[in-house]
């Protein structure tokens, strides 16, 4: 952990009690209906997820998006530069691929190529090591950043004239660059996530009194929705494909707004300006790019700005350096099943040698007792026994295996801590006691 002390220390019962606490509960939400159906092409390019559809041109790049959140057509040019999105056009350097003008607005770049005022009033200043340091706008400075020496950005300090008013928040990563905690200038804690290798499972608020929330995740691992600890939906980002369109805060509408600031992999949404800070550099999800050239060059490819080579729906940045295939695998998902067209439905495709299944049953579903939530431990231990068997029975692979013992293990978990006398009674969606963070 770097920057800023944690101001607890955890016991390894504590935090294994929250973590399987949290992946229950992940297990347990495909109750509440947050399951996305995918279809893809050939190619394998996402086509329809949930109720949008997609296209793509012969370079793999999204042209066309029709949804909930948005309608649009993209064109670009040889160079992957957007020339057109439907709000409009954007115009280039030809020999950098700088931005000139986007939507009838002049963007201006300093010698290296960092955009320097977007022409909306907005300007960006740049520290010796090319790391976006302070924003004003109209002139008035709203925020100033701070880095480590790994580049991650520790300290983000805003004026009494940007949205969120006077604020300095301290971040704090784990050693792949996660962040994993956020506080105020004082050290008081806002704010904690636990993460699964990738996949953000949990986020903890700490004001005005402690509380945990559970991710909902897309197949890139981009947090979709959060839910309380009784399945109720608290925020809702149904972007369109490029990240451009603002969160629900109050999807169920009761009057209280839920701040959570994750993005597409890697990114954190800054309130002051819109964008969307990636580790190395800074994402306008407005334009589709980075305000700052890439920092290794053309290494990363022949244009230094453009995110994932315009296809966000299947390829992510987490480092803002290139881009990457998400992953890992999950071993918690449905089997992929082939629709008549012989597009492929489902929630992940699993690579040659690892399926779950290779008698394409799936793995079994595990249960909680007929008469959950019981009263009596002991029928926790039953149905555990009853779904070791079952996995036993069922799965070939010893991947298929474990995914099949995890699940019942968590089932079980999950029966036991709803269970009076049971050890683990009372340790619920609020983590109080010893269990608590």
């Amino acid at each position: 952990m770097r920057n800023h002390p944690i101001p607890q220390r955890y016991s390894l019962a504590k935090i294994l009690a929250v973590v399987l606490l949290v992946l229950a509960q992940v297990i347990a939400s495909a109750a509440h209906g947050e399951t996305i159906t995918y279809q893809h092409d050939n190619n394998g390019n996402i086509t329809q997820r949930g109720a949008t559809t997609y296209t793509y041109d012969p370079l793999n790049r999204v042209e066309t998006e029709s949804g909930p959140a948005k309608t649009q057509t993209f064109k670009y040019d040889a160079n992957g530069n957007r020339l057109s999105d439907g709000a409009g056009t954007y115009t280039y350097a030809l020999t950098s691929n700088r931005m000139l003008t986007r939507r009838g607005l002049s963007v201006t770049t300093d010698a290296v190529g960092n955009i320097t005022a977007d022409g909306t009033g907005r300007e960006y200043v740049y520290n010796q090591a090319r790391q976006l340091a302070q924003v004003k706008q109209g002139g008035i400075l709203i925020a100033t950043y701070t880095y480590d020496h790994a580049g991650l950005r520790i300290t983000k300090v805003t004026t009494a004239s940007a949205p969120q008013g006077a604020q300095t928040v301290i971040y704090e990563y784990d050693e792949q660059g996660h962040l994993i905690a956020e506080f105020s200038g004082t050290g008081t804690p806002i704010r904690s996530y636990i993460w699964l290798d990738n996949a953000p499972l949990s986020q903890i608020e700490y004001i005005p009194s402690r509380k945990i929330y559970y991710f909902n995740v897309d197949h890139l691992n981009t947090p979709r929705s959060l839910m309380d600890d009784t399945g109720k939906v608290v925020w809702r980002w149904e972007s369109d494909a490029f990240g451009s369109t603002q969160a629900d805060e109050d999807p169920d509408g009761d009057g209280i707004k839920m701040t959570s600031n994750l993005r597409f992999p890697g990114q954190y949404y800054d309130k002051e300006t819109g964008l969307h800070y990636n580790w190395h550099r800074y994402y306008d999800p407005t334009m589709g790019q980075y305000i700052q050239a890439d920092p290794v060059g053309l290494a990363a490819g022949t244009n230094l700005y453009t995110y994932v080579k315009d296809n966000p729906l299947n390829y992510v940045d987490p480092t803002g350096w290139d881009i990457v295939l998400p992953g890992p695998v999950p071993l918690i998902a449905p089997p992929v099943q082939s629709t008549p067209n012989g597009s492929k439905t489902g929630q992940i495709e699993w690579p040659e040698g690892f399926s779950p299944d290779p008698k394409a049953k799936g793995i079994p579903t595990v249960k909680t007792p007929a008469n959950f939530p019981t009263k009596n431990p002991v029928d926790c231990d039953e149905q555990l026994k009853k779904n070791y068997e079952q996995c036993r029975n069922t799965c070939e692979s010893v991947l298929s295996g474990a995914a099949c013992r995890l699940k019942a293990e968590f089932k079980y978990f999950l029966c036991k801590k709803q269970t009076p006398g049971s050890g683990l009674s009372g340790m619920g969606g609020g983590l109080g006691g010893d269990a608590g963070l």
